[in-house]
């Protein structure tokens, strides 16, 4: 018996049941009548793919059998009935496989088709490559773009952090121009904003060419890691596309940061079982998964796409395993190992080689850096240093927060330790003294 409340569905819970090839008479979200597809069923209940995309339920007494096509809104159809209420002053602008519904600026439009676009084929020939069954998708691929924060929360009530999202249910990708980071610093908002665009791309694609199934349970690590793997994007002006493994500038960054900051530690594995198991993602989860995708795809290929292939395969509902109280599902690892073996520690180490042999061009490179340093005194009397280059005070006091686990031993036992900070203004030093008073001199 699963229970769908968590993918937003309000039936009862009932046994899965796989149906192929059936489309029902019933009425689409207009009140309209139209054939449906049968994407799965639930019980008493079937989940229909409407005209528009949009996955919903529907009692199985309540509808009809039918040998009639089923045949996707066409887009100017579609766009007349999407441009009702909050989105009736909207703009519609079409491409060749989208339908665009914004109120953006023209700029902001336009950096969206150029990337959608240009990822389109190469996505689909990358996935089909690896072993997917793909076909050309049935209904039009809707995204919905707004210029304020104020109307897209209201569209959609959504963690205020998250800036697009793809709808498994709704099959649309909803976005928004004004980003609070944009008050901060601009070209990172741009930069944010165009990747999660690719991003949210990504899932998109794969949803709609038949590679992910709707409604499929992934591995959390493989659904992100994979999206950002297939999702860089160039910079500036010419903003598009990348093509698929591309270093992802933005995730190179932050893994960069989380590397270095654990050069004296062993790998042991936990970073990958963490990402591997988790139910959802942090920030560093994001980009852990695309470091490890990226590591997987290029140097353990044929392993990668077996794996990838016993996940093309899951159907609507499929997947879905047993989670732990600290929201953990330990089923992921055991086909991760499958796939890759046993010795997650392996795995890791030739993963951080691989990610410090990449190439890539820093987001923020000309832009004013933050130097810190930690110095210890060891066992032996010995000064030990450990220290990085950041690109952000708050970037800097992420890494010093965990690389004081040496300090902390350093104290524990004895020993000295300082922090040194070389910093091209006096916002991370005030920092660092607000938060570690004890830290200004010996500790």
């Amino acid at each position: 018996m699963l229970d769908l409340r968590s993918y937003g569905v309000d039936i009862p819970p009932g046994r899965v049941r796989q149906i192929s090839a059936q489309n029902v008479l019933t009425q689409d979200s207009f009140g309209n009548a139209c054939v449906a597809k049968v994407h799965v069923a639930v019980g008493e209940y079937l989940i229909v793919k409407l005209p528009d995309g949009q996955l919903v339920p529907r009692k199985s007494d309540d509808v009809n059998a039918t040998e009639r096509p089923f045949v996707g809104m066409p887009m100017d159809d579609l766009a007349r009935e999407l441009r009702v209420g909050p989105l009736a002053e909207f703009k519609v602008k079409k491409s060749k496989h989208y339908i665009y519904i914004y109120n953006t600026s023209e700029a902001f439009n336009r950096a969206a088709v150029v990337i959608l676009e240009s990822m389109f084929n190469g996505v689909n020939t990358y996935v089909r490559n690896m072993g997917a069954k793909t076909t050309a998708p049935d209904v039009p691929l809707v995204v919905i773009m707004f210029k304020s924060r104020s109307e897209y929360q209201e569209y959609f009530r959504i963690d205020p952090s998250i800036i697009a999202y793809y709808h498994i249910l709704n099959n649309r990708v909803v976005m928004c121009e004004e980003t609070p980071l944009a008050r901060v610093d601009q070209a990172l908002a741009d930069q944010q904003l165009i990747s999660t665009i690719a991003h949210e791309g990504v899932h998109q694609i794969l949803h709609n060419i038949g590679a992910q199934s709707r409604m499929s349970a992934w591995p959390m690590w493989i659904t992100e890691g994979f999206a950002e793997y297939l999702a860089p994007t160039t910079v500036g002006n010419n903003r598009r596309w990348k093509g698929a493994g591309q270093v992802n500038d933005m995730r190179m960054m932050e893994l960069e940061v989380q590397i270095k900051a654990r050069d004296n530690a062993n790998w042991t594995g936990d970073m990958i079982s963490e990402s591997v198991t988790a139910r959802q993602l942090t920030s560093v989860g994001y980009a852990t998964s695309w470091g490890l995708t990226h590591y997987l795809a290029k140097m353990r290929r044929d392993q990668f796409r077996s794996y990838l292939q016993e996940l093309f395969l899951l159907q609507p509902l499929e997947g879905n395993m047993p989670v732990t109280p600290d929201g953990r599902i330990p089923r992921h690892l055991q086909l991760f190992q499958k796939h890759f073996g046993d010795d997650l520690s392996v795995i890791e180490q030739r993963m951080v080689k691989h990610l410090d042999r990449l190439p890539y061009t820093s987001p923020f490179a000309d832009r004013p850096h933050v130097g810190l340093v930690i110095a210890y005194e060891d066992a032996n009397k010995k000064i030990r240093r450990i220290g990085n280059v950041f690109h952000s005070d708050q970037i800097a006091t992420q890494w010093q927060a965990a690389s004081m686990l040496y300090v902390v031993m350093a104290v524990a036992i004895g020993q000295h330790a300082w922090v040194t900070v070389m910093n091209r203004t006096q916002k991370l030093a005030q920092i660092i003294e607000s938060q570690r008073p004890d830290m200004k001199g010996k500790a």
